[in-house]
């Protein structure tokens, strides 16, 4: 697979999360987007061109969990 990914969040540049660190101010609050440019699901669903947002909120940092996002 081949995408393109865009990620903000509220902690300082850097973000803790992605490093399994606590977020900067405790809780975690970001917005991604994702363009895929080639891929598959399995062998049969091509994901070509496929474009996904979030939002999203955690109380701690996200791989902690409890958090809630919608795509």
């Amino acid at each position: 697979m081949h995408a393109y990914y865009l990620d903000a969040c509220n902690c300082d540049r850097g973000c803790p999360c992605q490093f399994n660190a606590k977020p900067t101010h405790g809780y975690c609050d970001v917005v991604s987007a994702i363009h895929i440019i080639d891929g598959s699901y399995g062998n049969d669903i091509k994901l070509d061109g496929f474009n996904m947002a979030l939002i999203g909120s955690w109380p701690g940092a996200v791989h902690e969990g409890r958090g809630k996002a919608g795509y």
